[in-house]
């Protein structure tokens, strides 16, 4: 099984509305969701920064300088 990545170069923040990864995620910069939206990633999740306003769902691990709730 090949593992999927997806990495996000030109943009310094993601503003996730719904968003649903089967694989690796990662985010170069900050990542934030807006209430009543939902992250779901099923494999490792990576960012600078992470700003949750609801829970997350994240199958793997979760690599992140720092995270706000």
């Amino acid at each position: 099984m090949r593992k999927l990545t997806c990495k996000i170069s030109r943009m310094r923040c993601l503003k996730i509305r719904s968003l649903m990864v089967t694989g690796n995620l990662t985010v170069q910069g900050h990542a934030s969701n807006v209430e009543g939206r939902r992250l779901f990633a099923g494999g490792d999740f990576e960012c600078e920064m992470m700003y949750p306003d609801v829970p997350v769902i994240i199958g793997g691990n979760l690599k992140a300088k720092k995270v706000d709730t």
